[in-house]
């Protein structure tokens, strides 16, 4: 009786008597603590796995975030590479029209930079050249009222030739240099019936006369831009209204000033043939020569 346990149930009906052996008791005790035990472990595995889903399903809802957020970079990307490839279209449009305007054959087999590099060297050229050549007019408004040649002059009426051209100007109206040089001469011209006479000595044997001036900007010496104002219009000396009489000369012969009023970026060649006198070849290439330190390989595109 030893190694058995009894165990006594007592109600109404009286007592009943249950007798077990002890080691199946140990058996029941360790397999209830055994099943404790997994359930503990399972319910902290559970609150575990909970947890880390949980926090998976944060980091899942933040890379979706980031999804959305790098697919609407994307997008804006892909706006903005479209929006750049069309302006880069308008561009490639726009510098075709420079490259005709500056003169140049059209250059598809380069890209848009060396494009642009070029014409800025051929533009840079032409632009020393209308730096230090006589062209555009020396008025805000050009109006001519008497051209130059053969006329019959206003006040003596007698048939001659006119060596510049006569450009309507009210009394005192601004009168601009048309290109560099240093002032000349600026005073009255009494052998001759230029009045009030400016002239400017331009760099490569050229000269501007602005005649039947009123009054001068500028003083003999003076270094001056193209575009300064030098002078104010008037009727001073043999004139009868007041006007400005413009004359351009290339080693003292008398070219058309129109010629060269009419000058410009998208007419660069025309003069050279309206003035065939000028050996324009070597004066152009003397006045760009400090270009020929740019890019040979530029250089050689555009004599092409």
């Amino acid at each position: 009786m030893k190694d058995r346990l009894t165990i006594t149930i007592t109600d109404v009906n009286g007592s009943k008597h249950y007798t077990t052996h002890k080691i199946a008791q140990k058996l029941a005790l360790y397999l209830a603590s055994f099943l404790f035990i997994v359930i503990a472990i399972g319910i902290t595995m559970i609150l575990v796995l909970q947890r880390e889903v949980s926090a998976m399903e944060e980091k899942k809802i933040e890379i979706q975030q980031e999804i959305a957020q790098l697919l609407d970079e994307n997008t804006g990307l892909r706006l903005n590479v479209a929006d750049k490839a069309e302006e880069l279209d308008v561009l490639s449009l726009k510098l075709g029209d420079i490259e005709e305007m500056v003169g140049l054959k059209y250059q598809g087999h380069l890209d848009v930079a060396s494009r642009i590099e070029l014409a800025s060297l051929t533009s840079a050229e032409k632009a020393a050249v209308f730096q230090n050549i006589p062209n555009g007019s020396p008025l805000n408004e050009t109006i001519v009222t008497s051209h130059f040649g053969e006329r019959i002059h206003p006040i003596s009426g007698t048939k001659e030739k006119h060596g510049g051209v006569d450009l309507r100007a009210k009394m005192n109206t601004n009168i601009f240099a048309t290109a560099d040089g240093v002032v000349e001469y600026a005073a009255n011209h009494k052998k001759s019936g230029y009045g009030k006479l400016l002239i400017i000595s331009h760099n490569y044997g050229f000269k501007t006369f602005y005649g039947h001036l009123n009054g001068f900007e500028v003083k003999q010496g003076d270094f001056i831009q193209k575009g300064d104002l030098v002078a104010r219009s008037g009727s001073s000396g043999k004139s009868s209204a007041p006007h400005l009489h413009y004359e351009v000369r290339y080693i003292q012969r008398r070219a058309d000033p129109m010629n060269f009023i009419k000058w410009d970026m998208q007419s660069y060649e025309s003069i050279f043939s309206k003035e065939k006198y000028i050996k324009w070849p070597s004066l152009v290439q003397a006045i760009t020569r400090p270009m020929s330190q740019l890019p040979q390989q530029l250089l050689q595109t555009a004599q092409k």
